[in-house]
């Protein structure tokens, strides 16, 4: 029906005037059916137009800064995500060709609206075995396509069914050392005159795509579970609390709580070698700031800051602060906040947590 060339359209436009010419002849009046023959005609031949006009589901995936440049026919409902990250965080510590690159795995629960396409936002990354589990299917990936901007298409070597999925694949980013912070950028300090560098993360607006495969607009929310492999020395923060962590050889693996349901932009990783200091705030949030360990003193009175600024936040509107921990990571004068209250909403339910 959607032909792509001017003949498809003539051809619908034919199809039109024939229906119409049908209904005439049928008519007990045809003499009198000529006028309204004429009306009929021109009818069918602009709702013939109009189907041809149609826009197919795939129509905008050239427009990189389009909402819906990837069509919404699946839906992600959980990011479980795993970094190793090449982070050569002092100059002792090398990973050789692999320095400054993170290799990860995604396993994203979807719900599937069929087909055999998994298109999401993807840059400047290596994509390799991606799969997709349904129903007792294993159903590999026979080609994964860069022909759009910023899009990964993975074309699937059978029909997908409609109804719930996971999709898997594994993947390398690169980390940003250009100093712009973008994407999951390195920053660099000095510890007794020795070069360190901190990893953090700048994903607004739709840069998540830099560091893991997503469909990366604001109003695709889904959970995000995250564990990160970072070198042995070294912490890793991201939006929820610390489940597990432990030493494997010369890394140490650190698992993270399921965040509340939230857009890409808002998730967050942090490596580095900083000390921190704790306290607790009057509705029982962790309340943390990181800091070199020359000037963590310096930022005991911002701690304590934090306690009534909470307080009196989650009083002026009437909500309690959505998570249970709050990061503040400084560097110098510069600083972050690792955990994004409210997840893009005035309100985060006792579910979504």
């Amino acid at each position: 029906m959607l032909a792509g060339d001017g003949t498809g359209q003539e051809c619908l436009i034919e199809e039109g005037k024939s229906k119409a010419a049908e209904r005439c002849q049928a008519s007990p009046r045809n003499g009198a059916c000529h006028a309204v023959g004429r009306i009929a005609i021109a009818r069918e031949s602009r709702l013939a137009k109009e189907r041809r006009t149609e826009p197919p589901p795939f129509h905008e995936l050239h427009e990189v800064y389009l909402r819906e440049q990837i069509p919404r026919i699946h839906v992600p409902l959980l990011y479980t995500l795993t970094f190793r990250v090449h982070l050569p965080w002092n100059e002792n510590v090398s990973f050789g060709e692999k320095n400054w690159t993170i290799e990860g795995h995604l396993s994203m629960d979807f719900v599937s609206g069929g087909g055999r396409r998994v298109l999401l936002h993807s840059k400047e990354q290596t994509l390799q075995n991606a799969v997709v589990l349904q129903n007792d299917r294993k159903i590999t990936a026979t080609k994964i396509s860069f022909e759009y901007p910023d899009v990964a298409d993975i074309w699937l070597e059978e029909e997908m069914d409609i109804g719930n999925a996971t999709f898997e694949i594994n993947f390398v980013s690169k980390i940003n050392t250009l100093n712009n912070f973008d994407g999951a950028f390195v920053n660099s300090y000095k510890i007794d005159g020795e070069n360190r560098y901190m990893l953090a993360t700048h994903l607004q607006a739709n840069s998540a795509r830099r560091v893991f495969p997503c469909l990366d607009v604001p109003d695709a929310k889904a959970h995000f579970q995250a564990t990160i492999e970072h070198p042995i020395g070294t912490n890793a923060q991201s939006n929820t609390l610390e489940t597990s962590s432990y030493n494997d050889g010369n890394w140490t693996i650190t698992s993270f709580a399921q965040t509340p349901k939230m857009s890409t932009y808002l998730f967050a990783i942090c490596i580095n070698d900083f000390k921190y200091m704790e306290t607790i705030s009057e509705s029982g949030t962790r309340l943390r700031v990181y800091a070199q360990p020359s000037r963590i003193n310096d930022f005991s009175e911002g701690l304590k800051a934090l306690v009534p600024i909470i307080a009196f936040y989650e009083d002026y509107f009437g909500i309690k602060y959505p998570l249970n921990k709050l990061d503040w990571e400084n560097k110098l004068t510069s600083f972050m906040v690792i955990a994004h209250p409210a997840a893009d909403s005035s309100r985060v339910t006792d579910q979504e947590m």
